[in-house]
């Protein structure tokens, strides 16, 4: 597999409003993008339709984007591939791909979260479960929705290889998304995770009535906590 894979084609497992606008993104940069849904109905649906209407109602795919239930197909095409599946069947969806991976492929999740009752890492089911060493995760403050509509955003790649970061960098930067790299792979997944808890929180000061002042406060509280959490784990 040469490198030249990583700029000809991407995969995307998951093909929820995440993973969807994920590919649109990368068909703004590669030239093929293959998005899996498990489902050969709504893969069929989509192909002709280039569309998703399940979760991106009225959001055209762009003609790069090939749906496929075919993970072999993926993982024969592709060198990049980002698993976008929610964090409760990230292992066993990884079980599944984990035949047709090498070595030589690039894993990057796109799941914020932790695994339940373990409370592992997305990048350490991949290397536990996948022949893959070379994993990564992309995160930031994006609103799947929001980049469907072409609007700005910017999130981050974070791996301890240089080459998953460049890889990854290449097949996303665009006018419309601002990619920035670092290596604290502990940071963003825990970052990842833990930032729902202030979400919920902030939701719930809205409900109760409270004004700005308490949001700041829980806010800027809550981001130092988190500070100290992820560096005790590691970060």
């Amino acid at each position: 597999m040469s490198a030249s894979q990583i700029q000809n084609a991407v995969g995307i497992l998951g093909a929820g409003n995440w993973g969807t606008v994920l590919a649109i993104l990368a068909a703004k940069q590669v030239p093929t993008v293959y998005l899996y849904d498990r489902d050969p109905a709504r893969v069929g649906e989509m192909n002709s339709t280039h569309e998703n209407k399940r979760y991106l109602a009225g959001v055209k795919l762009p003609a790069a984007i090939r749906i496929t239930s075919d993970l072999e197909e993926i993982f024969s095409a592709c060198r990049l591939i980002l698993p976008v599946i929610p964090s409760h069947s990230f292992r066993k969806f990884a079980q599944s791909y984990a035949p047709f991976t090498r070595g030589d492929h690039l894993l990057v999740h796109g799941t914020k979260g932790l695994e339940p009752v373990t409370h592992k890492r997305m990048s350490d089911i991949l290397t536990e479960e996948t022949s893959c060493l070379r994993v990564g995760a992309l995160s930031g403050p994006n609103l799947a929705v929001e980049l469907a509509q072409g609007q700005p955003g910017a999130t981050v790649v974070s791996s301890r290889f240089d080459e998953v970061i460049e890889a990854a960098m290449a097949a996303f930067s665009s006018d419309q998304l601002r990619v920035y790299g670092n290596h604290d792979l502990v940071g963003v997944e825990w970052a990842g995770a833990l930032k729902n808890i202030l979400a919920i929180a902030a939701g719930m000061l809205q409900e109760l009535g409270f004004g700005q002042n308490a949001l700041a406060m829980v806010l800027t509280r809550g981001l130092a906590e988190i500070s100290k959490l992820i560096t005790a784990m590691g970060a």
